[in-house]
């Protein structure tokens, strides 16, 4: 049995210490002068999904459906005037035979205290909590996905002016995952430096730093200007990792550049193109490693809806248009044309390694997604949505099986949240 290391120990400890002080004053929270400051949110969320052909071979009767739930309770007091505390249980489940990497499960998702510093000031969270950053590309909180995730963690923020640093050190939460799908999280730390929000243009930078049988540096930036009618929005995002992981040597880089143009139209239409790139490795035996790691990103609004890759040997061409037919009401289709950066290097998906022909003889060309996403809020409290996925196999695929086929997903899902 792999042990725990001092660090991860001391974080789960403390995350179970935030959760207990929290109930501690709940339990006579009626009665006393902090029942006030009591607050509840409750988060339910169902979801139908059917895939067809996940292993895009039609000799092979590999077809998906299932049920997904997902429910949280939270409960936040304020126990003095520096201190707040939150706590929130989850209850995921599911029914079909979904590749999940959880199944059903009850556990305490978050559970922090927290020392607020205002607007302008130093913050202090320590326990268990959701961490995300900018595009959510290398730190999320996977929301998308059934259990998400969470962290241990100490978090300091500081905001001055348009300006936050967050200083944090953490471990990721493994909830239930399967044994087979088990491994190693190690450490986390890191550097966030951000610049504006809202209608002002944001400017990130940032050092990250995982400590998994090695040491793994992932610095960048981000740069994104807001989008409104009548004008040209862009993104673009670089990063570069160094490090020894495994006793190889890790040199790798990525970027990302969008641009879009919402018009002054009815529907208010915009219009988008992205390119992501993520070098992949040559040589995969060699004593370098130069596929870039994602580190713990969420992969399902970036990469195609049916989150078949990630930000890891991709070169990933996206079109997008998108509509708002009514005030509650948005609908998007999004054109992928999906190629290995490396063609001796691996196709890897959201969580594993898909495909790999080490040759390179298979070429590049992956193949081709489109997707179409509904989005409606029938009030203030319940969201609606679909979607639906088509995955044309290109050649990479073909020249590997011999029965070669397309694949398809959609999904149904509703959110109520209080």
């Amino acid at each position: 049995m792999r042990q725990k290391s001092s660090h991860g120990v001391l974080l789960s400890v403390v995350a179970s210490a935030s959760a207990l002080a929290l109930l501690i004053p709940l339990a006579g929270a009626q009665a006393g002068p902090i029942a006030s400051g009591v607050r509840m949110d409750i988060e339910w969320r169902h979801r139908v999904e059917a895939r067809g052909n996940n292993d895009f071979d039609a000799a092979q009767d590999d077809g998906q459906t299932g049920y997904l739930t997902r429910f949280r309770l939270g409960m936040g007091a304020r126990l003095s005037p520096g201190l707040t505390a939150y706590a929130q249980l989850q209850d995921v489940r599911r029914s079909g035979d979904l590749s999940q990497r959880v199944t059903n499960l009850t556990t305490l998702h978050q559970g922090y205290l927290d020392f607020p510093g205002g607007k302008e000031g130093t913050s202090l969270r320590v326990g268990r909590q959701e961490i995300a950053f900018g595009e959510k590309r290398l730190v999320s909180d996977s929301g998308w996905s059934n259990s998400a995730r969470t962290f241990d963690a100490v978090r300091l923020t500081h905001r001055a002016g348009p300006y936050t640093l967050d200083l944090f050190s953490a471990n990721v939460v493994t909830k239930g995952y399967q044994p087979r799908n088990n491994p190693p999280q190690g450490s986390f730390h890191g550097l966030y430096m951000t610049s504006g929000s809202g209608k002002k243009t944001v400017k990130d930078a940032y050092a990250l730093l995982r400590w998994r049988d090695g040491n793994l540096w992932t610095y960048g930036g981000r740069v994104r200007t807001p989008a409104a009618p009548g004008r040209v929005d862009w993104m673009a995002e670089l990063a570069w990792q160094t490090g020894r992981q495994q006793g190889r040597k890790h040199q790798a880089h990525a970027g990302v550049l969008s641009a879009g143009y919402t018009l002054t139209a009815p529907w208010t239409p915009r219009i988008g193109v992205e390119y992501a790139y993520s070098p992949g490795d040559s040589n995969p035996d060699d004593p370098v490693v130069k596929t870039f790691d994602p580190l713990y990103p969420t992969t399902h609004p970036y990469y195609g809806i049916m989150d078949y890759f990630a930000w890891r040997n991709l070169r990933n061409l996206r079109a997008s248009l998108s509509v708002n037919p009514l005030p509650r009401l948005r609908v998007a289709v999004d054109y992928h044309d999906m190629r290995l950066a490396s063609a001796e290097d691996g196709w890897y998906g959201s969580n594993a390694l898909r495909m790999q022909d080490k040759s390179g003889r298979s070429g590049r060309h992956v193949g081709r997604e489109i997707d179409l996403q509904v989005d409606y809020r029938l009030g203030p409290r319940t969201a609606l949505s679909a979607g639906y996925g088509h995955f044309f196999a290109g050649s990479y695929i073909t020249r590997q099986k011999a029965a070669a086929t397309d694949s398809d997903w959609g999904y149904l899902q509703a959110t109520y949240s209080y």
